[in-house]
């Protein structure tokens, strides 16, 4: 079935930290048909990410670097939303790294806990996101460990030529339920502006 009611949004931003610098690269999936590559912060027709960041400051160990994260509705009607994030450590030849150190840690706000309701992997929005309005910050920045070193000496291990990546995958549909049903696989219950909701009862 298709037609307005169906479209939907897909946005992802990646922070990538190497080992003294950090950068980012932001790419929107437009109907699944149009990227643009390299935004820090776009604000393309649609809903949108907004980040503040700095992609060349540097850091080291036991620093905490601002990247702050919220969300916005550009569209010309309400829309719902849900984001998603992945961590992956990666090393130079771009392999998977296990981070026994715990070497990276997100600085959530207490808007995501106030304002979001986790279902899996996924964090849903529980209000109507109106033409023009924006949420609180879900993030305020990336904590890196003070364990962290380059050499592996002591008991920690190696962090040269390593990358850390966080990827934040954004989502919105209309606020209609049957829709949110059929993309989403979960149940939305409306009241007025404000929003709830749950797994689909097996």
């Amino acid at each position: 079935m298709t037609g307005s009611k169906f479209k939907r949004y897909a946005l992802v931003t990646t922070l990538v930290v190497a080992l003294t610098t950090v950068a980012v690269f932001a790419t929107i999936h437009y109907m699944q048909t149009k990227t643009v590559e390299n935004a820090m912060s776009t604000k393309a027709s649609g809903v949108y990410l907004e980040e503040l960041f700095n992609p060349l400051d540097q850091w080291v160990a036991g620093e905490t670097k601002q990247k702050e994260v919220w969300f916005g509705n550009h569209e010309e009607t309400d829309q719902v939303i849900r984001f998603t994030i992945k961590e992956v450590w990666t090393d130079a030849d771009g392999n998977e790294f296990t981070d026994p150190d715990d070497g990276a840690t997100i600085n959530w706000t207490d808007a995501l806990k106030d304002d979001w309701t986790q279902l899996g992997d996924y964090y849903y929005y529980n209000s109507v996101l109106a033409p023009e309005d924006v949420t609180d910050k879900v993030m305020t920045g990336v904590s890196f460990s003070n364990t962290i070193n380059n050499g592996g000496y002591g008991n920690t291990a190696d962090y040269s030529d390593k990358t850390y990546s966080l990827t934040i995958t954004m989502e919105a549909l209309p606020v209609d339920a049957d829709v949110v049903l059929a993309n989403w696989s979960v149940t939305m219950t409306q009241a007025e502006t404000v929003l709830t909701w749950s797994n689909v009862a097996s």
